[in-house]
């Protein structure tokens, strides 16, 4: 549309969810009972879902017994979120709201804050990402944590630029990925009995130094760099690069 940052067009559209359904509850639930173990999370810990999405992650911390807020600028992802929970036979203590990463005041504070799924990097200007870590960082005490489930840049900038086509439920998707200065970059067509559409979607290729400069300018000590879902360290070759700051 007209006027409107890609992200905005792009994860408010129903094409959005179908391309990315392999990435299910199922997938979400296995993350998380990783991130439990690892940092004992408690049900007194209070959860902020940052760029939460349609709430696959926040509704299955919240049944875990956690009071948890989840955070999307996407209303139609925070809409489908709030109608999964009035669908549940249990009641949870989660609340959804539409709100901007960069520039948001919940008044309150958070145990731990978890950026997953790469949501981080949206911006075209890197300080909008230091606004992104500046607004966590006001919902976080001395010892909160901060998980960023981010890309590895270096396995996407060893895979170079691609084409390919995926069809997902009777939706054709002509995928064309880029890389241009320190963004990696997909033109997205899509074509289906409605017409044919085209989105963007973007991400700034950050290396490990910068995001744990970036990390350390806000407040935050890196403690722990894992690579997948596994929680395995970090590697060059690893499918994910998760990052892990402790609030000082």
């Amino acid at each position: 549309m007209v006027g409107m940052n890609w992200f905005e067009s792009w994860f408010d559209s129903p094409y959005y969810h179908l391309l990315y359904q392999h990435r299910d509850d199922k997938e979400a639930q296995y993350f998380i009972d990783h991130l439990y173990a690892k940092f004992e999370i408690q049900p007194s810990h209070k959860i902020l879902d940052l760029a939460c999405g349609a709430g696959r992650h926040a509704i299955y911390m919240a049944s875990k017994g956690n009071t948890v807020t989840g955070l999307d600028l996407a209303s139609n992802s925070i809409a489908e979120a709030k109608a999964k929970v009035l669908e549940l036979p249990e009641k949870l203590n989660i609340e959804f709201q539409v709100a901007d990463m960069r520039d948001f005041d919940l008044k309150t504070s958070f145990d731990f804050v978890f950026n997953l799924f790469t949501s981080f990097g949206y911006f075209e200007n890197k300080n909008e990402n230091l606004d992104v870590l500046a607004s966590i960082k006001k919902h976080q005490a001395k010892g909160g944590i901060l998980v960023i489930d981010y890309l590895n840049s270096k396995q996407v900038r060893a895979k170079g630029e691609e084409s390919y086509t995926k069809v997902n439920d009777a939706v054709q998707f002509e995928i064309h990925k880029y890389f241009e200065g320190d963004f990696v970059k997909k033109e997205i067509k899509v074509i289906d009995q409605n017409g044919v559409f085209h989105f963007r979607e973007q991400v700034q290729l950050f290396e490990s130094n910068e995001l744990e400069y970036m990390l350390s300018a806000q407040g935050y000590q890196m403690s722990e760099h894992f690579g997948d879902y596994d929680l395995r360290p970090y590697s060059q070759t690893s499918p994910r690069s998760i990052w892990v700051g402790t609030r000082l």
